[in-house]
């Protein structure tokens, strides 16, 4: 109210650009939770941070129970370096890719494929690790099976060499 009557005052905002960023993120966000792979956000310490349904998926693990545990804890992974090499070339080169051996909620003995990529803050200090793991357990196996059958003819062609010159 002012002297020559009420006073009114409006102030525009155009959202469109915030409103298109917030569908993206949406939308990103529903193809992370889509995905049949494990992705886990965690921080350079391990302790979970995100936790998708791919995760839970693999693992048997609800986001609930898994959220703040730490990742090599929880999974009792096994690692084909110790965690500090690992964790070393992580710091060098931003990313590191290959398997692990990791224990599922049941008990059960799994082999993942993995990749881990490390986060910077815009300061350069390690702010989170984006961690990617596909199951190739049966992949594992199958690759085990075809092994051993190949050892497995080697020897019986061994076999049958020798015989063949019994023969002759």
């Amino acid at each position: 109210d002012t002297k020559d009557g009420p006073q009114v005052l409006c102030v525009v905002r155009d959202m469109t650009d915030r409103k298109r960023a917030e569908a993206d993120l949406r939308r990103q966000a529903q193809l992370i939770e889509a995905s049949h792979d494990a992705i886990i956000v965690r921080e350079p310490s391990g302790r979970i941070l995100q936790w998708n349904a791919g995760a839970q998926e693999i693992y048997g693990w609800p986001a609930a129970e898994a959220l703040g545990r730490v990742t090599h804890t929880l999974f009792q992974t096994g690692f084909p370096v110790s965690l500090e090499e690992l964790e070393a070339a992580l710091d060098r080169g931003s990313r590191w890719d290959g398997e692990l051996r990791h224990t599922r909620r049941d008990g059960a003995r799994i082999t993942v494929e993995s990749r881990h990529i490390l986060v910077r803050g815009t300061d350069g200090i390690p702010a989170a690790v984006l961690e990617t793991n596909r199951d190739i357990t049966q992949r594992k196996e199958a690759e085990e099976a075809v092994g051993a059958l190949n050892a497995k003819l080697a020897v019986a062609n061994k076999e049958l060499e020798l015989r063949n010159r019994e023969v002759e």
